[in-house]
C-alpha cells in the first residue's frame, strides 16, 4: 500500500517525465489541499530519483509546460477556463518550478 509520500512522489514522476496537463493539475490540487507543500513534493520527487537533482526537475517542468503552452495556447482553451490555466502556468513558471 502506498502511502502519501510514495503517492506524491509518482504523481511528480509523472509531471517531469511526462508534463501532461493533468499532471500539472494534480499537482496544483496536492499543494492547494495541503497535501504537501511544493519543497515536499520535490523532496518526495527526489526520494524517488535519489541520482537526480531537483534543478533537473525543476528544469523538466519548466520545459514540459513551454511545450505544453505551444500546443495548446490560451486562445485556444474556452474563455471560462482560461483565467484559470493562465493562472497555474504562472504558478508553475514563476513559484514551483522557479529556479
Amino acid at each position: 500500500m502506498e502511502n502519501v509520500a510514495d503517492s506524491v512522489g509518482a504523481e511528480m514522476n509523472a509531471l517531469v517525465s511526462r508534463g501532461a496537463p493533468r499532471d500539472f493539475v494534480a499537482v496544483k490540487a496536492i499543494v492547494d489541499a495541503g497535501i504537501a507543500s511544493g519543497g515536499a513534493c520535490w523532496a518526495f520527487w527526489q526520494r524517488k530519483n535519489p541520482s537526480a537533482s531537483i534543478m533537473f526537475g525543476k528544469m523538466a517542468v519548466q520545459h514540459n509546460l513551454a511545450a505544453l503552452m505551444a500546443r495548446v495556447p490560451l486562445e485556444h482553451i474556452p474563455e471560462d477556463r482560461r483565467d484559470d490555466a493562465r493562472a497555474l502556468r504562472t504558478w508553475f513558471r514563476e513559484v514551483f518550478a522557479a529556479p
